[in-house]
């Protein structure tokens, strides 16, 4: 209520109610070479970290399906761990890993921490997808005569991809919203829209920072119509396959 007016206002500075209404603010932000720096620098990281945690997550999950041996849930609680240790924990973590390995402040240091950080979401939501399914589909592909890479791109992958899909949007979303570890990661050149947003809530008082969440705000709305239209979408092409 606060944030959306504050992002079209016309003063020169965060009050409420608004003096007026512009779009000020969203034009200097876009002619902003620190802002939009920023915000490519997000999109570049939390993109190649989504795609490596939905590889990965995807990965472990089909691994993990089916399997029971004794040391499954282990594995699992390994993987979930990101999800339970604090934010801070991790960047300490991994900045002692990438200071000793040179990688400190690039990019590939970013993305690796943060599909790890993401990791844990597309395993819990492709397993989810995963155990939902009924497994005799894949058994009657294999009994009508499909090789089992056949069986799992028509029939188990189908299946799984709302869970891959809605896994590596999550993922997507950890990673660009991250202030914590790329904070620690980042060094002196390179900074992240969370960053930068917290850098001017410290020392600008201007309503550019309003008009950055009024666009993440639209941003995450269209991200989820987006996700449920493609989950519709997939389930309405798993039943046509496998209606007679």
């Amino acid at each position: 209520m606060v944030v959306l007016p504050n992002g079209f206002s016309s003063g020169a500075y965060l009050q409420f109610p608004t003096p007026g209404l512009s779009l000020r603010w969203f034009r200097h932000l876009l002619r902003s070479r620190t802002w939009t720096d920023a915000a490519l620098t997000s999109f570049q990281v939390a993109l190649a970290a989504s795609v490596l945690a939905t590889a990965l997550g995807t990965a472990a999950a089909l691994a993990l399906d089916g399997w029971s041996f004794r040391a499954r849930t282990l594995v699992v609680m390994a993987l979930l761990s990101p999800l339970v240790l604090p934010a801070v924990i991790v960047g300490i973590a991994a900045y002692t890993l990438f200071v000793s390995v040179r990688l400190y402040g690039s990019l590939s240091a970013l993305v690796v921490t943060h599909a790890v950080l993401g990791l844990p979401y597309v395993l819990l939501s492709v397993m989810a997808a995963l155990n939902q399914r009924d497994p005799r589909l894949g058994m009657a592909a294999l009994s009508l005569g499909a090789s089992p890479w056949r069986a799992f791109r028509e029939v188990t992958l189908p299946l799984a991809m709302p869970g891959v899909v809605g896994g590596g949007v999550l993922a997507f979303v950890v990673s660009f919203d991250d202030v914590v570890v790329a904070t620690f990661l980042a060094g002196v050149r390179t900074t992240t829209l969370p960053m930068r947003m917290f850098q001017a809530v410290e020392s600008e008082l201007d309503p550019t920072i309003a008009a950055v969440s009024t666009l993440l705000i639209a941003f995450a709305a269209l991200v989820l119509l987006a996700v449920r239209a493609l989950s519709a979408l997939e389930h309405r092409r798993s039943a046509a396959a496998l209606s007679p």
